[in-house]
C-alpha cells in the first residue's frame, strides 16, 4: 500500500515523543533544524536524524532558514521566549548572514525587544529594543570594566566578535566600546618629591647624556 504525502498532512502520521509526551504531527507542524528551537514546531531531526531525505524531500518538512529565524525573533515577546532562546536565535541569524543569505531590512528587529541587555545596577538581563542605550564590549582590559557602570549587550567578548555580521547588518557597530571611548595615560597627582637615590637622579647625569648624544650625532654625520 502506498501512503501519499497528503495523507501525512491530513491524518498527522508523524510520531514524535516531545519531552516524554508522545503525539502525532503533520509535516507542516515540523521543521528540520539542528541549530535552534522554533516555538510551535517539532524538530523532526531530533528523532529521525538519519531520514532527512524522507522528511525534507518526500514529506517537504521545511528546513530552518533565515526568514524563519527572523519571524521567530519578531514574535519573541508575544511568545514570551526566555532570554537564553532569544540569544540562540540571534546567533543562528548571524550564522545565516555569514553564508551570504539575503536578509530583509533590520528595521523591524531594531524595534523589537530582542537585545539581551545586562543592567549594571542589578546584573539582571532584560530584552530591550535598539532604542535602549547599551554598549558592545569588544576589547579586553580597562574598557571591559565599564560593564559595572553601563548597560552592555549580554554576550562574551568572543561572542561579540563572532556576531560581527549581525552587528554590521543592524548598524550597531558604533556602540563598540573601542569606538565610544578614548584611553588616556597620565602621571597620577601624587606628592612631588626630589629623587633621593643618587643612581636615579638624572640631573647628575644630564651633562654626560648630552655629550653622548652629541658625539653619537657627530659620528653618524661622519659616516654619511
Amino acid at each position: 500500500m502506498t501512503v501519499r504525502r497528503e495523507s501525512f498532512e491530513t491524518e498527522a502520521l508523524i510520531y514524535f515523543d516531545h519531552n516524554g509526551t508522545p503525539g502525532w504531527h503533520k509535516p507542516s507542524e515540523c521543521v528540520w533544524s539542528d541549530t535552534t528551537h522554533i516555538h510551535g514546531k517539532i524538530a523532526a531531526n531530533a528523532q529521525y536524524s538519519d531520514l532527512k531525505d524522507l522528511f525534507v524531500e518526500k514529506l517537504r518538512v521545511p528546513q530552518l532558514d533565515l526568514t524563519m529565524v527572523f519571524d521567530q525573533l519578531l514574535a519573541a515577546r508575544s511568545l514570551n521566549l526566555p532570554v537564553s532562546e532569544v540569544k540562540e536565535l540571534l546567533k543562528t541569524l548571524n550564522s545565516f548572514l555569514c553564508t551570504g543569505s539575503s536578509p530583509p531590512s533590520p528595521s523591524r528587529l531594531l524595534n523589537a525587544r530582542i537585545f539581551p541587555v545586562r543592567e549594571p545596577s542589578t546584573g539582571n538581563v532584560v530584552l530591550c529594543t535598539s532604542n535602549t542605550q547599551f554598549a558592545l564590549v569588544d576589547r579586553e582590559g580597562p574598557p571591559s570594566r565599564f560593564i559595572e557602570v553601563v548597560r552592555v549587550l549580554d554576550f562574551t567578548l568572543q561572542e561579540i566578535r563572532r556576531l560581527k555580521p549581525l552587528l554590521a547588518w543592524t548598524r550597531l557597530e558604533s556602540r563598540y566600546l573601542s569606538r565610544c571611548m578614548r584611553e588616556v595615560s597620565r602621571v597620577g597627582d601624587g606628592v612631588q618629591a626630589p629623587i633621593s637615590q643618587p643612581h636615579r637622579d638624572l640631573r647628575r647625569k644630564a651633562y654626560a647624556l648630552l655629550r653622548y648624544a652629541q658625539l653619537s650625532t657627530c659620528r653618524s654625520s661622519n659616516l654619511t
